[in-house]
């Protein structure tokens, strides 16, 4: 399983996140289960998925170092529905 290392991350205090790599929405739920953070790199971008301080999910969809689409939510399953949607444009599939 590769990780690398996310900074900054909005909710987070102060600390560096490990995150793992992920290529599809159904792996997604089980990797949040046993990690903090998760992300995927595409083509045409990359996403990043963490759980804040509070326990809420942050998802981030980046092109070119700028952020495209963003979303606090509760659940694995919100998660996912997030992820349908946002994976087929970084160039990944969903299913």
């Amino acid at each position: 399983m590769r990780t690398v290392t996310l900074r900054g991350l909005h909710g987070v205090s102060g600390v560096d996140v490990d995150a793992v790599m992920f290529e599809r929405a159904e792996s997604a739920q089980r990797l949040l289960k046993h990690n903090r953070a998760i992300t995927a790199a595409g083509y045409m971008g990359a996403i990043s998925i963490w759980r804040d301080d509070d326990g809420k999910y942050r998802c981030e969809r980046m092109y070119f170092m700028a952020t495209k689409a963003f979303a606090t939510v509760d659940t694995p399953d919100q998660v996912t529905e997030w992820l349908r949607t946002n994976l087929p444009l970084i160039g990944k599939e969903a299913a």
